[in-house]
C-alpha cells in the first residue's frame, strides 16, 4: 500500500497487489554412514525432505558390492542391508528421492563393516597303517580370517603314543604299541589367537600285519585248437580282497583276464600248436603283491585231418598221363591215397598210393574234360575228397583201309569199291589198284 503528495496534499491509500507463482522445489536425500558387524546385517529408514510437503518415495540409485540391499518399503525408505559372509570393511549404495515431479541428487549411504573374528576350524581325517609301524602325520586346520593357527592335543591316545612335535604346523609323530592294532582316535583342536576351534578327530587304523598273497606252481590241461577257462589259484592269508593280473604271456598261444577279482581267465592256444607251454601271473591285495605264480600248460595233441589239393591238368587223347596228387598234413603223418570216384572218360590208378603217385588211362578216342576223385587218410582221419580235372586233347587218327579177297572168272572184268575208314570225315580219298 502506499500514497502519493505533491507537498501541499496527500492522495489516497492505494493498494498493490503482488502475485507469486509457485514454483517446484526438487525433493533433498541426505547422506549417512552405517557402522554394523561382519556378518550382521542392519535396518535403516533413508531420509527424505521435499520443501513442498509434497508426498515423497525413495528408489535405489547404485547397489553395493559387499553385499545386498533391500528396499523394505520405498514411500518410508525403510531398507534392509546383508553384508556377504566374511565380508568387511567399507561398503556403499546410493538412492534417489521422488515427489512424483522431480527426483533429487544421489545421496550416498556409506556402510562401515567391523571385522568380526571368525572361529577356525579343524579337519577330521581317517588314515590307515599296519600294525608296528610309527606315523608321522600333519593335522590340518582352516580360519576364515587366515590368522595362523596354534594346534594342541586333548586326549591320550589308547593303542599307542603321540608327540605333538609342533604346534604351528600341527606335525605329529603317532607310535603304536607293538603287535597292537584296531582304531585309534587323536582328539585336537586349533586357535587362531582368539577362539578356539570345535574339536576334531584323527582316526588311525591300524591294520594287522600284512601278509601278501601266495599261491603254488600249477599245471594246466588244454586241447588244441580250444579255448580253455579256468581260475586262477590265490589265496590271501589276511583275508583282503585280491585281484589278479598277468605277469609274463605265454607263446603258444594267447591269455585274457576275463574278472580281475575272481581270477577267472582264458588260454586260447595258437592254431594247431601242441606241446607245452608257460605263463605267470600276480595276485594283489592292495598293499602288496605276491611273488609271480607259474602255470604250466599241456596242449594235448588232437588229430588234424589231412587235406587232399585239387589237381589241374591236360594229356593227349589216347595218351596215358602219370600225375602225383599232393596233399597236406598238420601232423606230418603218412599218408595213403584212395580212388574215390574215377573218370567218365578214362580210369585211374595209382603207382604208389602212399606218395599219390598215379596214371590215368583215357578211354580210346575221347576228348575234353574228365575228372576223378581222391581222398587222404592219416591212419586216423580221412580227408574231405579233392578233385583232379584233366583236359583230354583231340588228336587227328589216320584214316584205315580194310582188307580184303574177291573171287572172279577167269577173262570177267571186274568192278570194285575199295573199303576205308576215318574218324572225323565221312569219307575219305581211295586210290589203289
Amino acid at each position: 500500500m502506499f500514497r502519493a503528495s505533491d507537498n501541499e496534499l496527500t492522495s489516497n491509500l492505494a493498494v498493490v497487489s503482488i502475485y507469486i507463482t509457485p514454483v517446484n522445489d526438487a525433493p533433498v536425500g541426505f547422506s549417512e554412514v552405517l557402522t554394523l558387524d561382519e556378518d550382521t546385517s542392519i535396518s535403516y529408514t533413508l531420509s527424505a525432505f521435499d520443501a513442498d510437503g509434497d508426498w515423497v518415495g525413495r528408489r535405489m540409485n547404485t547397489m553395493p558390492e559387499k553385499g545386498i540391499v533391500q528396499m523394505i518399503d520405498a514411500s518410508l525408505g525403510e531398507i534392509l542391508y546383508i553384508p556377504d559372509p566374511d565380508a568387511f570393511g567399507t561398503d556403499s549404495f546410493s538412492y534417489v528421492v521422488f515427489d512424483g515431479t522431480t527426483f533429487s541428487e544421489p545421496a550416498v549411504i556409506s556402510l562401515v563393516i567391523n571385522e568380526v573374528n571368525d572361529k577356525p576350524l579343524a579337519n577330521t581325517d581317517t588314515i590307515s597303517i599296519f600294525e608296528d609301524n610309527s606315523l608321522r602325520y600333519t593335522l590340518t586346520g582352516t580360519d576364515p580370517d587366515n590368522n595362523p593357527l596354534t594346534f594342541s592335543l586333548l586326549n591320550t591316545p589308547t593303542l599307542g603314543s603321540v608327540t605333538l612335535a609342533d604346534a604351528a604346523t600341527g606335525l605329529i609323530y603317532y607310535t603304536p604299541t607293538a603287535d597292537v592294532y584296531g582304531d585309534e582316535q587323536i582328539i585336537f583342536k586349533v586357535n587362531d589367537g582368539i577362539l578356539d576351534s570345535d574339536p576334531a578327530v584323527l582316526t588311525i587304523r591300524i591294520k594287522e600285519f600284512n601278509d601278501p598273497p601266495t599261491a603254488s606252481p600249477y599245471g594246466i590241461t588244454v586241447t588244441e585248437d580250444i579255448p580253455f577257462v579256468f581260475m586262477a589259484a590265490g589265496i590271501d592269508p589276511d583275508n583282503d580282497p585280491i585281484t589278479y593280473r598277468i605277469s609274463t604271456l605265454p607263446t603258444k598261444g594267447q591269455l585274457n583276464v576275463i574278472n580281475a577279482q575272481s581270477g577267472e581267465m582264458q588260454y586260447t592256444p595258437n592254431l594247431n600248436e601242441t606241446g607245452t607251454d608257460t605263463f605267470t601271473y600276480i595276485i594283489n591285495d592292495t598293499f602288496e603283491d605276491s611273488h609271480p605264480v607259474t602255470v604250466t600248460v599241456m596242449i594235448t595233441e588232437v588229430n588234424d585231418p589231412p587235406v587232399g589239393k585239387n589237381y589241374y591238368t591236360s594229356l593227349i587223347e589216347d595218351t596215358p598221363t602219370q600225375m602225383d596228387l599232393i596233399a597236406d598234413d598238420v601232423e606230418g603223418d603218412s599218408l595213403t591215397f584212395t580212388i574215390v570216384r574215377n573218370g567218365n572218360k578214362g580210369d585211374a590208378q595209382f603207382i604208389n598210393n602212399q606218395i599219390g603217385r598215379c596214371v590215368y588211362v583215357p578211354s580210346y578216342n575221347q576228348t575234353g574234360i574228365d575228372s576223378f576223385s581222391f581222398q587222404v587218410s592219416d591212419g586216423k582221419n580221412v580227408s574231405e575228397p579233392a578233385f583232379v580235372t584233366m583236359t583230354i586233347i583231340d588228336v587227328n587218327d589216320a584214316p584205315m583201309a580194310y582188307s580184303d579177297t574177291v573171287y572172279l572168272f577167269e577173262d570177267t572184268p571186274l568192278s570194285y569199291t575199295f573199303s576205308a575208314d576215318d574218324q572225323f570225315f565221312s569219307c575219305c580219298h581211295r586210290s589203289g589198284k
